[in-house]
């Protein structure tokens, strides 16, 4: 047999298997999935809210040195 048809194989029975013997267990890669989802997006908006504290502090720094030079 092919090396695809037996690894199709495999995977098939395996999923059927733990469906038989556990079935809650189908769902833990569906919540490892949603959960590493929501934590890209609280590590994106904590980001977005660094980014926008530093681009602030530039904008501050330019205008004191703008005040300065203009003086």
């Amino acid at each position: 047999m092919p090396t695809l048809i037996k690894l199709s194989l495999t995977g098939l029975l395996l999923i059927i298997f733990i469906i038989i013997w556990q079935p809650l267990a189908i769902f833990i890669p569906f919540l490892s999935i949603i959960l590493i989802g929501l934590g890209m997006m609280a590590l994106a908006k904590h980001g977005d809210k660094e980014n926008a504290r530093y681009i602030n502090s530039f904008v501050h720094m330019g205008e004191r040195f703008l005040d300065v030079f203009l003086k």
